[in-house]
C-alpha cells in the first residue's frame, strides 16, 4: 500500500507540474489553453494532499498537537498515544461521513469538468477514501502501540 502511494503521489504531482507549465505556454505563447485544465489540477491537490496525509499517519509524521505528552512520564505515553489516536479517529470518522455526503450530493448532481468530461464525483472520490485509510491507519497505530 505505501509503495502505491508513493507512486500515486510522485505520478500526480508530476501531472500537476506538467499541465500548469502546459497551461503557462498555451497561455502565453498561443493564447489558449487546456479547458478544465486548472479544474483538474485543484483535484489533483486534493489526490496528493489526502495521499501525503494518509502515508504521514503511516510513518506516524502527522501533525500533533500534544502538550500533555511534556507532562506524562515516557512509561505511560503509550497511554496517551492511544487516547490521541481514538480521539483521531473520531475526528476522521466525522469527517468521512460528511465527505461520503459531499461525494454523493456531487454524484446526484452529475457534473463533470470540462477536461475529458470527467464527472466530478470520481476526482472527489479520494476524500471520503483518504479518511477511511487514515481511520485504518490510527487503528493500525493503536494495535501496534507497546508499553
Amino acid at each position: 500500500m505505501r509503495r502505491i502511494e508513493e507512486i500515486l503521489i510522485t505520478f500526480f504531482s508530476f501531472l500537476m507540474i506538467f499541465l500548469v507549465l502546459f497551461q503557462i505556454v498555451l497561455r502565453d505563447i498561443f493564447h489558449s489553453g487546456i479547458m478544465g485544465g486548472d479544474a483538474l489540477v485543484r483535484h489533483l491537490i486534493l489526490w496528493v494532499a489526502f495521499l501525503g496525509a494518509c502515508r504521514a499517519t503511516s510513518d506516524k509524521t502527522h501533525i500533533r498537537i500534544d502538550i500533555a505528552s511534556r507532562i506524562i512520564p515516557q512509561n505511560k505515553q503509550y497511554i496517551l498515544n492511544i487516547a490521541v489516536d481514538v480521539f483521531s479517529i473520531l475526528i476522521c470518522a466525522i469527517l468521512f461521513y460528511s465527505s461520503i455526503k459531499f461525494v454523493s450530493s456531487e454524484y446526484s448532481a452529475a457534473a463533470k469538468l470540462s477536461f475529458l468530461n470527467i464527472p466530478i464525483w470520481i476526482v472527489q472520490i479520494i476524500i471520503p477514501l483518504g479518511y477511511f485509510i487514515i481511520i485504518l491507519r490510527f487503528i493500525q497505530n493503536i494495535l501496534g502501540n507497546k508499553k
